[in-house]
């Protein structure tokens, strides 16, 4: 009866089948991102097609306005943020420290990470240099696979951090990964919802976070986490201080963030 499109290529494929058959199409629209030419151009005609969509649903109210600004009927467009199982994103005892014997990062040491595809808008740049801003050696781990690879090495290696970045690639155990961060931190310039985030709220690990995309929709900060300017290292390495410096508010926060979660 309906045929739920996802991205660039489903959007004109559902579009495509219900000129033949007899379903309606809906489109789920989570976002934008990618830097290459060839995502741009697909971006480009993705953003005309979705307005032939009789129902089109927005992660978030940022995506909303990108689709009204391009063309989509408002009354067309709901927003249904992202959602997660919270029951199944629990926090495990001792969960913390399997990964850390795997990388051999010492049960003490200050781990700050991320879990998403290596790719320039999620500006791990930023994350390597707010790392190395502060003043306990810090271990940076990013679980996801991209071409931003080679550069994140190189960037690492220029600001002394060389073996405390541990580049995960593609990992299953997302929610072992994301228990072993003392911080996660949403770097980003650009986003729609990500799950990521939502997922780090569930496990009750502190949150630091740009302020882009649906952040701000579902995390306040000073409640749930700590939300900063997006492309600003120095605020990013000040919020990861204040969240690793202050353990009675990083309970409260963290508390917090879960309920909003559920």
């Amino acid at each position: 009866d309906v045929v739920h499109a996802h991205e660039y290529k489903t959007d004109l494929l559902a579009l495509l089948l219900a000129r033949f058959e007899r379903v309606v199409p809906l489109a789920t629209v989570h976002n934008w991102s990618g830097d290459h030419w060839r995502e741009r151009i697909y971006y480009f005609f993705d953003r005309r097609l979705l307005p032939l969509y009789p129902r089109v649903i927005a992660v978030s109210d940022s995506v909303r306005r990108e689709l009204v600004r391009t063309g989509t009927d408002p009354s067309r467009i709901e927003v249904v943020h992202n959602g997660i199982d919270a029951a199944s994103f629990r926090r495990s005892p001792g969960a913390r420290l399997v990964l850390r014997g795997e990388l051999g990062i010492p049960p003490e040491a200050i781990v700050v990470g991320s879990v998403g595809r290596l790719a320039l808008e999620k500006r791990y740049d930023l994350l390597l240099e707010a790392a190395a801003r502060q003043s306990r050696a810090v271990h940076v781990v990013l679980a996801g696979e991209g071409p931003s690879r080679a550069d994140l090495e190189a960037r690492a290696a220029a600001l002394g951090l060389g073996e405390r970045l541990h580049l995960l690639g593609h990992r299953e155990d997302v929610r072992d990964v994301l228990q072993t961060f003392d911080v996660y931190v949403q770097s980003s310039d650009v986003e729609g919802l990500p799950n990521g985030l939502l997922e780090a709220m569930a496990l009750e690990v502190p949150v630091v976070a740009t302020d882009v995309g649906g952040t701000r929709e579902v995390l306040t900060s000073g409640v749930h986490g700590l939300v900063v300017a997006a492309g600003d290292a120095r605020a990013l390495a000040a919020a990861i201080l204040r969240t690793t410096a202050g353990a009675e508010a990083k309970r409260v926060r963290v508390r917090a963030a879960r309920a909003r979660i559920e």
